[in-house]
C-alpha cells in the first residue's frame, strides 16, 4: 500500500515537473521571439521603414502582375525610380537614400536587387529597351546594386562611371516618357518622384549645356 502510494506520488511529481518544464520552455520561447522581433523592428528608423515599405509593396506587385505592355513599361519606370533614388538623390516617400541608416541601406539594396531580378525574370533584357543610350548605364547600376545587396561596404566604394552617370542624365526625354506615361510600381510617392526626376534631369541638362 505504501509502495503504491509512493509510486503514485512519484508519477504525480514527474508529471508536475514535466508540466513546469513545458511551461518554462513555452514562456522563454515566447520571450526570445518577442525580443528578437522587437530588435528586428527597432533596427530600422522611421525613414528606413518608409522606404522599405514602398519597395516591399513594389516587389510584391511586380511578382504578382501579368506580363503585358503596360507591365513592361511600368517595370521600366520602377527601375528608373530605383536608380534615381539610389544614385541621383531621388526620393521615396520623401526620403533620400543618404538619409537611411546603414541597416536601412542594406535592406533597401537587397530589395532593389530583388525587384531588378524579378523584373529581369519576367521581362528578360528589359534594361536594353529603356533607351539605346542608357542600356549599359542601367546594367552597370544593376551590377552595383547587386554587389551592394551582399555588402554595404562594397557598395559604398562603388560609383557609377562618369560615362554611365551622364548617359542617364542625357537620356532625360526617354526617362521622362516612361515616368510620365507608365505607372511606376513605387506608388506611395510616385507623383513626387516623377516630378523630382523631371525637374532634376532638366536642370542637370541645362547646367551641362552651359558648362
Amino acid at each position: 500500500m505504501c509502495y503504491n502510494l509512493y509510486g503514485d506520488n512519484m508519477k504525480l511529481f514527474r508529471f508536475l515537473f514535466a508540466l513546469v518544464l513545458l511551461f518554462l520552455f513555452i514562456y522563454f520561447g515566447i520571450k526570445i521571439y518577442e525580443n528578437t522581433h522587437k530588435n528586428a523592428v527597432e533596427e530600422y528608423t522611421i525613414k528606413d521603414n518608409l522606404v522599405i515599405s514602398g519597395l516591399e509593396t513594389s516587389l510584391d506587385t511586380v511578382s504578382k502582375e501579368e506580363v503585358d505592355e503596360d507591365f513592361k513599361n511600368s517595370c521600366k519606370a520602377t527601375f528608373i525610380n530605383v536608380v534615381d533614388f539610389i544614385f541621383y538623390d531621388g526620393k521615396i516617400n520623401g526620403v533620400t537614400f543618404n538619409e537611411l541608416s546603414d541597416k536601412g541601406k542594406e535592406k533597401v539594396l537587397k530589395l532593389a536587387n530583388e525587384i531588378d531580378t524579378k523584373i529581369e525574370e519576367k521581362v528578360p533584357n528589359y534594361k536594353d529597351t529603356i533607351s539605346d543610350n542608357t542600356k549599359n548605364a542601367y546594367k552597370e547600376a544593376s551590377n552595383i546594386i547587386k554587389k551592394g545587396s551582399n555588402s554595404l561596404d562594397t557598395f559604398m566604394k562603388e560609383k557609377l562611371s562618369e560615362e554611365s552617370y551622364n548617359a542617364i542624365i542625357d537620356a532625360k526625354d526617354d526617362l521622362i516618357y516612361y515616368t510620365n506615361n507608365a505607372i511606376s510600381y513605387i506608388k506611395e510617392n510616385g507623383g513626387k518622384v516623377v516630378n523630382d526626376i523631371k525637374d532634376r534631369l532638366s536642370n542637370w541638362f541645362k547646367e551641362l549645356k552651359n558648362n
